[in-house]
């Protein structure tokens, strides 16, 4: 081998390599960006349902394996105990994504973190009485302070809260509910270690 080709040999290799190891960086910063955007169109599918009180069809998002410990019928019941108040009519709004951590994998299975916000206006009927209105105005703004608002032209108050999922995929991205109370159960759904890095890198 002449000199030369040795050299255009040597090049070869280098030029292998560079593009073995871009290759290596961009595909899995593909598949972030290609499961992220695939999970954040799931995350709006689900609360559209949610927002447009096709409660059913909303909580098929949530892992069945969520259903067992807290049941449509009693998430439903949530939803529908102030909608059944005569005195207001609820409405959810304006789910926006806040934060959506890196998506981490073990054993073939993906794991994310979402924190979301949300709106619920709940409009006071007209024909209720001043002390009524004032008395339903005066409960909500204690219970949520600085994230409860009042318009005077609808006649609504306006909750402002943010919430966290766990996103889970196996097959399909599925949704489990993160509160800081389900902490000793949350191992039934998630590995502790890859919670603790999701709950680490929401910080």
């Amino acid at each position: 081998m002449t000199f030369h080709k040795y050299k255009l040999f040597l090049l070869i290799i280098k030029l292998r390599a560079s593009i073995l190891l871009l290759l290596i960086i961009i595909f899995p910063a593909y598949s972030q960006s290609t499961d992220k955007a695939e999970l954040e169109i799931v995350f709006y599918k689900y609360r559209s349902f949610l927002e447009e009180k096709q409660y059913d069809q909303a909580f098929d998002y949530y892992r069945d394996d969520f259903l067992q410990y807290v049941p449509k019928a009693q998430l439903e019941k949530q939803f529908k105990q102030l909608e059944e108040n005569e005195n207001l009519t609820l409405q959810v709004k304006n789910s926006t994504i806040r934060l959506m951590t890196k998506i981490l994998k073990k054993d073939g299975i993906k794991y994310c973190l979402i924190r979301y916000a949300a709106e619920t206006h709940l409009r006071l009927n007209d024909d209720i009485s001043k002390e009524k209105n004032l008395s339903f105005r005066d409960y909500f703004k204690k219970q949520y302070q600085k994230n409860y608002s009042f318009s005077e032209d609808e006649n609504t108050i306006v909750l402002y809260k943010e919430q966290e999922l766990i996103a889970i995929k196996e097959d399909r991205w599925q949704f489990v509910v993160y509160k800081k109370q389900l902490d000793p159960y949350m191992s039934i759904w998630v590995p502790t270690d890859v919670l603790e890095k999701l709950l680490k890198m929401s910080q």
